[in-house]
């Protein structure tokens, strides 16, 4: 079956507590709410309906209802749940471990379709076939699972592809449980860490929380007999140490295990861990079967990343990483590189390494590089690269506009952002095969008029820019363009680049109150 709407989501609902009569005014807005967070699976629907018509129809249990969906479905036991697992057992066998990685991601939060795909790769899920990429033969068998009504799209991307999708809650549940059997991946959450009762020096103060959080130096960890058995430290570390000896991935959500990768096994495949530390850590440099890394708040990367000779996708999502190390060059299977803002830095000197050395032939997504010079001999080394961000600061030096030419040597290339300061200037032969421009927080005068001549060109998109961007864009496209224009502003947004323009000025002001004293 489809997902329901809202309103038939409701409709339902009310089916199943008050097959005969209508539901009181007093519990219709509960109700809905309580509908809603079903996110339209006929199945949680009927069972929480089910739930429901059992217990007293007042506010205050349908409040506690409504707060607690989740757990209400999973200790319902109703017989009509099984069919959720019905429909993982009857998936064809190439898609069991592929929509499984569905648990991977945390609840309620948008999964990036790129993000997916990549997982699949990294664990080998996927094959090439004699037509199609790796990438392309991953997105079939999303389309399938997305088709059989397991997978919702929450977005498309500009070529009509999932951008990001979503899953039940309750698929999600299953997805970790089957996973942990078959020692896929497994997922430690908050909820995972132990609980404690910390009792400080003074008595009249306590300290509920996680032990990562807490100094437990100069105090005493008790069990607060919340669970059947005490739970300590040095049993959580246990087993984290175990799940890291016997599974192929592992994701931290929330959870700092940084001191814990040095007891890593080489079937390790896929880490997506959080940092607390800047320091990168140099034990993930022993995994080295490891094919996908996702870390946080690392700020420097080091010479010997190289060792990772199978890594495919490196995601780090942080600002302003000082350089990446030219060793990166020498890493033959990457695919995928997203770094939130680094200096790339030119290839080393490869005479008597062969003319092979030091080109990235898999390289399909490379950002985002700051102050990239785009020299013709650099891009010449990724010849296959689709996606590529590029950040210009306003002290950019050695590049020009001109220089942006040589990415006409990208024959593959499919989605190009540019953040830069300068006002900008083009010509309607810079993009022959354009066909869908975003504009994210600009603040430009003027859009180009050369922009509208472009003769591929389907869809301008304006998000959150300024009045004169708006009005431009209007006049570049004219009444007559079949040119569709796009406008959409968030009020609540930031602009970013009014943020940089507020720190420029707040430093400006420094210096001189330094200069002064």
């Amino acid at each position: 079956m489809q997902l329901l709407d809202e309103d038939s989501s409701w409709s339902l609902l009310c089916r199943e507590i008050f097959p005969q009569k209508n539901c009181p005014s007093e519990l219709v807005e509960i109700g809905k709410e309580i509908a809603r967070q079903c996110h339209g699976l006929p199945l949680a629907i009927s069972a929480i309906g089910g739930h429901l018509k059992k217990e007293k129809h007042t506010v205050e249990c349908w409040e506690y209802v409504s707060g607690n969906v989740n757990m209400v479905l999973k200790t319902t036991n109703d017989p009509t749940l099984e069919i959720l697992t019905l429909s993982y057992y009857y998936l064809p066998h190439h898609l069991k471990a592929c929509f499984l990685y569905f648990g991977f991601f945390q609840e309620d939060c948008p999964i990036e379709v790129f993000r997916l795909v990549n997982l699949w790769v990294a664990e080998g899920f996927v094959k090439p076939s004699r037509w199609n990429s790796i990438e392309q033969v991953a997105e079939e068998y999303l389309r399938d699972v997305i088709e059989r009504n397991l997978v919702f799209v929450h977005k498309y991307d500009s070529f009509g592809k999932p951008k990001r999708c979503g899953i039940h809650d309750l698929f999600r549940d299953m997805c970790i449980s089957e996973a942990k059997k078959e020692n896929l991946f497994y997922v430690l959450d908050t909820d995972d860490a132990p609980y404690y009762h910390v009792v400080s020096g003074d008595s009249n103060s306590s300290y509920h929380g996680d032990f990562e959080d807490y100094d437990s130096s100069d105090a005493n960890i008790e069990y607060d007999g919340s669970d059947n058995s005490p739970v300590n430290e040095h049993e959580y570390r246990c087993k984290i140490s175990d799940i890291m000896l016997t599974t192929r991935s592992l994701v931290c959500h929330g959870i700092n295990i940084s001191q814990q990768i040095k007891l890593a096994s080489g079937l390790l495949k896929v880490l997506n861990i959080r940092m607390e530390s800047t320091k990168f850590p140099m034990g993930i440099l022993e995994l080295i079967n490891l094919k996908y890394l996702h870390l946080g708040n690392v700020r420097e990367i080091p010479s010997s990343i190289s060792r990772l000779k199978n890594l495919q996708t490196l995601i780090i999502r942080v600002m302003q990483i000082k350089s990446m190390p030219s060793e990166i060059w020498k890493m033959k299977q990457l695919r995928h590189l997203l770094i939130g803002g680094f200096h790339l830095l030119d290839i080393p000197d490869v005479q008597g390494e062969g003319t092979n050395a030091y080109f990235l032939e898999c390289l399909q997504t490379l950002s985002e590089i700051i102050d990239f010079t785009c020299k013709r001999e650099v891009i010449a080394r990724v010849p296959n690269l689709k996606e590529l961000k590029l950040l210009y600061s306003r002290d950019a030096v050695g590049w020009s506009f001109v220089s942006l030419n040589n990415l006409v040597y990208l024959c593959e290339l499919e989605s190009l952002r540019l953040d830069f300061w300068p006002e900008w200037k083009t010509e309607k032969d810079h993009f022959p095969s354009l066909r869908h421009l975003i504009l994210q927080c600009c603040l430009l005068e003027a859009i180009p008029y050369e922009i509208g001549e472009i003769s591929t060109l389907e869809i301008i998109e304006l998000q959150d820019c300024s009045p004169a961007a708006e009005s431009s864009a209007k006049e570049v496209l004219g009444e007559d363009s079949d040119i569709k224009l796009i406008i959409s502003n968030n009020e609540n947004r930031l602009h970013p680049f009014a943020d940089r323009y507020i720190l420029d000025l707040v430093a400006q002001k420094l210096c001189e109150s330094i200069k002064e004293s």
